[in-house]
């Protein structure tokens, strides 16, 4: 529903004015489309559109009731967003994708965002995911000796990951982390035979169901495990290995993803 989706983020923007939180609304995408990378976001958005139309249907069955906002078109969302943010006087920023980490240094700022892969970038304020951001149960002003309200959250960073992993991680490794989760210049497909053989499950089935976010983090813990103590090198061989050759050209595929790994640099 586009009318309480608007409302939505007026409360929002509201909450954070509240906490003396100034928001900054950053859009990234390509500037200057090309005709590889238009066919690569529209395919990426009808992949979520049909993710989105399941869960969907499977709640609705359950529920019968309950509605998501992933059926609803992001240029949609977009131009609703824009215009919320316009009539509060909010700051808004095009870029390319990979200039919003970049961007979030310049402005010296945390990254609220739900992009898990936002990990293989060097936030100098780290992110937080917004569904650890606790924005519906503000720690009042009484509890604070007067403050203004504060919202609760998990700020993550790449360096506090890094000391988690036994074996490390080579800085190098980020970026492959990135295209194995999916971009805008290979399709993630591509990658779900190597996914299996690292963590022993098909994911794309399992986004259909309610913990699929669950089941995200989890891809990524693995994925980082299988990671951790490899150089580039080595990983690039095991995943050129494992492709299904049938889909890509494995010679083509690494043309890609050191195309890809430049980008990210």
């Amino acid at each position: 529903d586009l009318v309480s989706f608007g409302r939505s983020m007026r409360r929002f923007f509201h909450d954070l004015e509240m906490c003396k939180i100034q928001p900054i609304l950053i859009f990234g995408g390509p500037i200057l489309y090309n005709t590889e990378q238009r066919e690569a976001v529209l395919s990426r958005q009808e992949t979520y559109y049909q993710r989105g139309i399941r869960q969907f249907n499977h709640n609705n069955y359950y529920k019968g009731h309950k509605i998501y906002a992933k059926l609803i078109p992001a240029s949609r969302l977009k131009m609703i967003l824009s215009n919320v943010a316009r009539e509060a006087g909010i700051q808004m920023i095009q870029t390319p994708y990979n200039k919003i980490a970049q961007k979030a240094n310049e402005l010296k700022c945390p990254v609220l965002t739900n992009e898990s892969d936002f990990i293989i970038y060097d936030l100098e304020y780290g992110f937080s995911k917004l569904d650890y951001f606790k924005y519906r149960s503000l720690i009042c002003a009484d509890k604070l000796d007067g403050e203004a309200p504060k919202i609760r959250c998990s700020l993550f960073s790449q360096a506090k990951l890094a000391e988690t992993l036994p074996g490390g991680i080579n800085r190098e490794m980020w970026p492959l982390l990135s295209i194995l989760l999916g971009n805008d210049y290979i399709d993630v497909r591509i990658f779900e035979d190597v996914k299996r053989s690292i963590c022993g499950y098909q994911y794309e089935d399992a986004l259909d169901i309610p913990v699929y976010q669950r089941l995200d983090h989890r891809r990524m813990t693995d994925l980082l495990t299988w990671m951790s103590g490899k150089s580039l090198q080595e990983a690039l061989d095991y995943i050129l290995k494992s492709v299904d050759y049938q889909q890509i050209d494995r010679e083509r595929l690494l043309r890609l993803i050191e195309f890809c790994l430049a980008k990210y640099q």
